[in-house]
């Protein structure tokens, strides 16, 4: 996506709260923008000579550097240069004290990039002017580029005397006004990447945590899970039936969570010394023989009504115990990876033992919870069902799927015929428990659709026929825009005699010469495309 994020440190609760609404503004804003931002926050500009100034949001466009003070302050707010401190206007006419004059607060921060730059400017040319390639010769110039802004909650009017037009670097807007506001924030100079990136070294920032860090998506788990005193009674109580009975506990729980998420196929033993364990089960109506929705007379150990609360808990329970594996997992594997995973197959790998519309009460939903799913678009949930289903995803899913077995998240078991044939491995984990403890409204906000839209519409290209024309209509189904860069493609394929040449940049009918070849450009093209969205940076 066009936003770079970096950072400091990660803001407190309550100044964490206003950044991920000015957040979500300027993501929106800078979408579909072709310029590189970098969007830095929480950080410290320290100068050779002493200076210093704690950032809360600085914006690197093209041709702007914009500073932004966030102030959690709504309604009326005065002030002037001079003023100690500034003020809220509070309906009745009393006044509340805001602790800062913001216009000097602005000014240090203005003040401190500006000496900053001049350090890293030393013996160099960092900043080019735009109109005729001539580099900036002087600090009025410098400062041209460089505005500092406030930005107040909600609908928050500053009623002050500042005159902004007398100093055009400074400006008070709100949340509801600031989108408009930077369209009109354009600087006369061009901003060198050579600026940007000299600026993110010397501020020693780091990868903002959504790109990178799981810890930032799972936060406040047990609140995500809905988690209270009483939500584990049931199991307790379970679990002191089953020692007063002398029966190994963790084999129980390891039954109950498999026949929960998916099954285990009768004929199997479900773990080694463990039958009196599941005839205990079956015996008292915990677990249940269910059999498969085909022809085919093939059972699995499913849970009863008597046993949905006793495996809610078992579930919960292992999420907690194993979060630090979990959040490694995520780490390792990168968080777009893993929710993709989740999302696509609704929790399961290779389909199940009751795809097909089997329908019963003892089995947990994998229907994906409706407070999440109306969290994501519906074009991006279309375009994660296409990705999670291509050649290429399926391997990295298989990845993350073996991974979530290992540490206990997840049910692994074989699909069999009546005649006790084998035919594939399914996976399924409980998806709804697991999305939950992410915050999954940051990762759609994270999230570049577009690039996200040009691997579904490679993965689209590698299905055709060769009329690639008459894939319109699977194009518009996933909002993939047709442009040039296809047409460039097509001709690439065509000067290595790979198709035909395509008629025209608009009638894309091609021949398909060799189908090998052709395949293995889209999977070349796929694979790129994986590195950039799927990775764990």
């Amino acid at each position: 996506m066009p936003l770079k994020f970096l950072c400091g440190d990660e803001f407190k609760e309550q100044e964490y709260r206003k950044f991920k609404r000015i957040k979500k503004i300027l993501i929106n804003e800078f979408k579909k923008t072709k310029e590189k931002v970098y969007l830095l926050y929480n950080f410290e500009i320290i100068t050779r000579n002493g200076w210093k100034s704690q950032i809360d949001i600085m914006l690197l466009m093209d041709n702007k550097i914009l500073i932004l003070e966030m102030k959690n302050c709504e309604g009326k707010i005065k002030g002037s240069k001079e003023d100690e401190e500034w003020e809220i206007v509070k309906d009745d006419g009393s006044t509340i004290p805001c602790e800062k004059n913001f216009f000097k607060q602005c000014r240090n921060h203005r003040g401190t990039l500006v000496e900053k730059i001049k350090e890293l400017n030393e013996g160099g040319k960092l900043i080019m002017d735009k109109a005729d390639g001539q580099y900036l010769s002087n600090e009025k110039e410098l400062r041209k580029m460089i505005a500092s802004w406030v930005c107040l909650s909600g609908d928050g009017q500053y009623i002050g005397d500042v005159n902004f037009n007398e100093n055009p670097w400074f400006y008070v807007t709100n949340e509801n006004e600031l989108s408009e506001e930077l369209r009109g924030a354009k600087g006369e100079y061009t901003i060198s990447n050579n600026l940007k990136e000299s600026l993110v070294n010397a501020f020693n920032l780091k990868p903002c945590p959504h790109a990178k860090d799981s810890e930032y998506f799972m936060k406040n788990i047990d609140e995500l899970l809905n988690l209270d005193e009483n939500q584990f009674l049931p199991l307790e109580i379970f679990r002191k039936e089953i020692e007063n009975q002398n029966l190994n506990f963790e084999r129980v729980d390891e039954i109950i969570f498999r026949s929960a998420i998916g099954g285990i196929y009768v004929r199997n033993k479900i773990l080694k010394g463990s039958e009196k364990e599941e005839k205990y089960l079956v015996g008292f109506d915990y677990i249940k023989p269910i059999r498969k929705y085909d022809r085919y007379a093939v059972y699995y150990f499913l849970i009863t009504n008597k046993s949905k609360d006793i495996a809610d808990a078992i579930i919960k329970k292992r999420i907690l115990k194993n979060k630090k594996e979990l959040m490694d997992l995520i780490s390792k594997v990168g968080i777009n990876a893993f929710i993709v995973s989740l999302l696509g197959g609704k929790g399961s790998l290779n389909g199940d033992p009751f795809d097909g519309g089997f329908k019963n009460e003892y089995v947990l939903s994998q229907t994906i919870d409706e407070e999440i799913i109306n969290l994501i678009p519906k074009s991006l949930l279309r375009l994660i069902r296409l990705i999670f289903e291509s050649n290429q995803f399926k391997i990295k899913s298989q990845e993350i799927f073996e991974k979530l077995y290992e540490i206990g998240l997840c049910n692994k078991e074989g699909v069999y015929t009546s005649g006790k044939s084998y035919t594939y491995e399914f996976y399924r984990v409980p998806v709804n428990y697991i999305l939950r403890t992410i915050d999954i409204e940051s990762w759609v906000e994270t999230i570049d659709e577009d690039s996200m839209k040009e691997y579904a519409k490679w993965e689209l290209i590698e299905s055709t026929n060769g009329e690639i024309l008459t894939m319109k209509e699977s194009f518009d189904a996933y909002d993939i825009i047709v442009d040039d860069s296809l047409y460039d493609d097509l001709m690439d394929m065509y000067n290595r005699e790979i198709i035909s040449k395509p008629l025209s940049e608009r009638h894309l009918k091609i021949v398909i010469y060799e189908e090998r070849k052709f395949q293995e450009y889209c999977e070349d093209k796929m694979k790129k495309l994986m590195e950039e969205l799927f990775s764990n940076n």
